[in-house]
């Protein structure tokens, strides 16, 4: 494995796949990715490999075609009115069954709340954000999981690595951009414009 690979497997797929992995998603299942930053698209090539749909929210072109390209089925503008409608009739009216909150944003984060099914689950991966549960509504009415998800378990290292392996073309699809590391606020700047995927420093080169 080349040493961008794995680098992924920290902050690339490493969050989601913890997730994944606490709501044991499984094939057939549809997962809601809120947020197409580098940590959503990695939520992206772990779930398509789990033989889960994929419903990711994005307002950025450049990481919504990205999304689509790593096997997102439906990306919906996060920015539109009615996108938690949208939601509700790619599944029927019933939700998804899981989602994956990697936006940190308080918008996203209510979203992942009222779009999953009953008896559902939601993953919060993104930092900050601050949002309010209804108790009676959300928790215990539609007896929603909620779990905090930082990386993963470190006895799922082999299963990660073996995604890693697996899904070898989709990581070289995320790592868009490298820079050497003298360049580094050239890759900062760019990572602020979001228009790229992940962006890797390489130190041993000019």
């Amino acid at each position: 494995m080349s040493y961008d690979h794995a680098s992924m497997l920290c902050c690339g797929l490493g969050p989601t796949f913890g997730a994944l992995q606490r709501m044991e998603v499984s094939a057939e299942e549809t997962i809601l990715i809120t947020g197409m930053g580098p940590v959503g698209l990695g939520g992206v090539i772990n779930t398509v490999h789990r033989g889960a749909r994929v419903i990711a929210t994005a307002h950025n072109e450049y990481r919504a075609e990205l999304a689509r390209t790593l096997g997102a089925e439906v990306i919906i503008d996060d920015s539109s009115d009615d996108t938690l409608k949208k939601k509700k009739e790619l599944t029927h009216g019933l939700g998804v069954d899981a989602a994956i909150e990697s936006a940190g944003a308080t918008e996203a984060q209510q979203l992942c709340l009222n779009a999953v099914r009953r008896n559902g689950q939601v993953a919060f991966v993104g930092e900050s954000g601050d949002v309010t549960v209804k108790i009676s509504d959300q928790l215990i009415r539609n007896g929603l999981h909620l779990h905090g998800v930082w990386h993963y378990n470190l006895n799922d290292v082999p299963a990660l690595f073996d995604v890693a392996i697996k899904c070898a073309d989709k990581l070289d699809q995320l790592i868009t951009h490298t820079f050497p590391l003298a360049n580094v606020i050239d890759a900062w700047e760019l990572q602020l414009s979001r228009q790229c995927g992940k962006v890797i420093l390489h130190p041993w080169k000019n």
